[in-house]
């Protein structure tokens, strides 16, 4: 089998999770409480979020879930008017606290650089907003590299629903299993696995390799070690 081009999730993948999110989530918890502490401890439990030590894990909706998701859970707690108009607030409010914090990994722009020389069509499927994606990919300097970039409004479903990883494929016009799905979460892996796409968990996130493993065709460290994967797994019959 050989793999053509590679998806990637965007959060815990190519950009730190937590450096990026972690500060920015608490603000917004803190925001939408409006001086209410008992109400943002609420916010913060609904979603596995904790704001003594601003951290989550790997089952918080906010690793795995979009911001509408999260709308639902919060919704109920805040009293809006629709699930959606809140879901709308919220990506806003993720653009503007993620802005100065959005934080790459020091390996990301060299492999992808590695992967484009290989041949290797690139792309990126996210649960965040494609407004966020788009924002944070341009402002670490790598948005260009992509042909495809999806974000959970973009049209095609979030993950682990199958279709951003059916449209990338469309986009090559290739077949689902001549992609690589790489992320860091659950979601990520069964989204690939629901499209028949090839499966790779990387550990640079918040998920741990025993969480990840059942789910993955291969599990690494991080995207670095994908340009030796693929030369010595993938790349044999080109």
């Amino acid at each position: 089998m050989t793999i053509k081009a590679v998806l990637f999730d965007k959060d815990g993948t190519l950009i730190d999770f937590a450096d990026t999110f972690f500060e920015a989530c608490s603000k917004i918890i803190l925001q939408l409480a409006d001086g209410d502490d008992e109400m943002a401890v609420k916010l913060a439990e609904a979603v596995g979020f904790d704001t003594t030590n601003n951290s989550c894990s790997a089952e918080s909706e906010i690793v795995g879930g979009t911001s509408l998701t999260i709308a639902h859970l919060w919704q109920p707690l805040l009293k809006r008017d629709t699930v959606t108009g809140l879901s709308q607030e919220l990506d806003s409010y993720f653009d503007r606290y993620t802005e100065s914090s959005v934080t790459e990994f020091e390996f990301t722009k060299p492999t992808l650089h590695i992967l484009g020389n290989m041949g290797v069509g690139l792309g990126v499927a996210t649960n965040d907003s494609e407004s966020n994606a788009r924002h944070h990919l341009g402002g670490i300097g790598i948005e260009n590299l992509f042909s495809f970039i999806a974000g959970y409004d973009s049209g095609h479903g979030p993950k682990p629903e199958p279709g951003m990883i059916e449209a990338f494929a469309g986009q090559l016009n290739i077949s689902v299993n001549e992609v690589m799905m790489v992320g860091d979460s659950i979601n990520d892996l069964v989204a690939g696995n629901n499209a028949g796409a090839n499966t790779v968990a990387v550990t640079s996130g918040i998920a741990d390799d025993q969480e990840l493993r059942p789910y993955a065709d291969h599990i690494i460290r991080d995207i670095s070690e994908l340009p030796d994967l693929l030369s010595q797994r993938y790349f044999s019959s080109r």
